[in-house]
């Protein structure tokens, strides 16, 4: 096996949509939002069997006691399962810079109620910015720790970005130091954010909000100690990063190690084919699809479900996306639609996209967009949460439709092409996963191929990454 090469690049080929986002006055509505120092602690249950949505009295009283400094979702009681165990955590927002609470971002989407009891969640409110960085967000981690997904919400014409990310024994898993000798096609490819995009925990920018997942790499351990966190908030033109030294939003998601889970699945319909939620659930076509992504997932011990239909309208049976960029456009809109009543992943069945690039309209040849890469766990009605499929590209084929579905839902919960497409430049790109071999036929062998192929292989790194996202239960 060959070494794998430290720095990469990332997804193209579908043109996945990673930098359209939105924001919310509070992602946490109704709980007080930070003021200077806080320090939250919270035991957040393990496990892969829910109880009942309900609160503990220790957790009730823990979380009354911090009511001065601010409040987080509060955990829920302990799961029993075969990963079942306490996760202990202390979060600590930084008091520096101060933030303007005149000054905070608009607001789009929020944070969905009913969490699962195994992921804890902590509102940092507004966080100051200097130099485009805010400062230090530490988070203490005991042990059981599966991954920690910041969400982050800044202006609409800004990027938001993790800017750096330290591991417990002090490596930068996510860093602020560009590596030497990047090409034409890396910088090209990195817009703006090389340090972080060829980090060992791969991270790109994304406009005006994100979510991004530490870590998302067997590389980088799970590790119990002290990980310290820094956003970045900066405006990109030219591949160029300036800094907006206006305050952010910020939501820390904890989710535990699992060796197993499940992903409940929202089916958003806008008439394409003629499906609605009455008729979806008979439709042969679409439970193709279905099958062939319950499938795929099963690889990677996920259950997919309850799976839910809810009727869109048919304004975007057709999406126009934005051109030469073929994103942006009408589709933030429709993904911002997608509140369903209980929080799952959200996927949009459309008749097809379109876009010109040029003078040549490119559209049929969109399968799929993911609203982000990774997207953002348990946010409404934001512009990046959700992936989008086109049933024209399936030509017929509801097994077709199910791999660009799974491979849109994999980009969704954190897995990069295993090589990319030339787009940016002739050098080949791979991810970062060391079971994925830079030999032509065991880049294709799988699911997360740039173009769409027969295979929906997962190795079982690539199955590591898609239990540690927050959505997998």
């Amino acid at each position: 096996m060959r070494p794998k090469a430290p720095n990469r690049l990332t997804p193209v080929a579908e043109r996945t949509l990673d930098d359209e986002g939105g924001v919310a006055p509070s992602p946490l509505a109704d709980r007080p939002a930070a003021a200077g120092l806080v320090a939250l602690a919270a035991e957040a249950a393990l496990g892969s069997v829910r109880q009942p949505d309900r609160r503990s009295s220790a957790c009730l009283s823990a979380c009354l006691a911090a009511a001065s400094l601010m409040i987080a979702a509060c955990p829920g009681p302990p799961v029993e399962g075969p990963d079942a165990g306490p996760l202990a955590l202390t979060v600590t927002a930084p008091v520096a810079p101060v933030a303007d609470p005149g000054d905070a971002p608009p607001p789009d989407g929020a944070l969905a109620d009913g969490l699962p009891a195994s992921v804890a969640a902590f509102d940092l409110g507004l966080l100051g910015v200097a130099g485009g960085l805010s400062g230090d967000i530490v988070v203490e981690v005991a042990a059981g720790l599966g991954a920690l997904q910041l969400l982050v919400w800044g202006q609409p014409d800004a990027q938001v970005v993790l800017w750096r990310a330290t591991a417990p024994d002090g490596t930068p898993v996510v860093d602020d130091v560009e590596p030497t000798g990047l090409s034409a096609t890396q910088r090209a490819f990195a817009r703006g954010f090389p340090a972080q995009v060829f980090s060992v925990n791969r991270v790109f920018g994304s406009r005006q909000s994100g979510g991004f997942l530490v870590p998302n790499t067997p590389a980088v351990p799970a590790a119990s100690g002290t990980w310290r966190l820094v956003v970045g908030h900066f405006r990109v033109v030219d591949d160029v990063a300036t800094p907006v030294d206006r305050p952010v939003r910020a939501v820390l998601l904890a989710s535990p190690s699992r060796s197993q889970g499940s992903l409940p699945l929202n089916v958003h319909l806008t008439g394409a084919r003629g499906l609605s939620a009455t008729t979806a659930p008979a439709d042969a076509f679409l439970q193709d699809a279905l099958t062939v992504i319950r499938d795929t997932y099963a690889q990677a011990a996920i259950e997919v479900g309850p799976v839910s239909y809810l009727d869109v309208g048919a304004d975007y049976q057709v999406v126009e996306l934005a051109a030469d960029e073929c994103g942006g456009g009408d589709l933030p809109t429709l993904l911002g639609s997608g509140a369903a009543p209980s929080p799952g992943l959200d996927l949009f069945v459309i008749e097809a996209f379109r876009c010109v690039i040029a003078t040549t309209e490119v559209g049929d040849s969109i399968g799929g967009l993911a609203g982000a890469l990774p997207g953002p766990a348990y946010v409404q009605g934001s512009t990046h949460a959700g992936v989008t499929i086109a049933t024209q590209f399936a030509a017929g084929s509801g097994t077709r439709l199910g791999r660009v579905a799974a491979h849109e839902m994999a980009h969704f919960l954190g897995l990069f092409h295993t090589r990319e497409s030339n787009v940016f430049g002739a050098d080949p790109v791979y991810d970062e996963l060391e079971d994925t071999l830079e030999d032509a036929d065991s880049v294709r062998d799988n699911l997360m191929f740039f173009a769409v192929d027969e295979s929906t292989a997962l190795t079982d790194d690539q199955s590591t990454v898609l239990r540690s996202h927050p959505l997998v239960r």
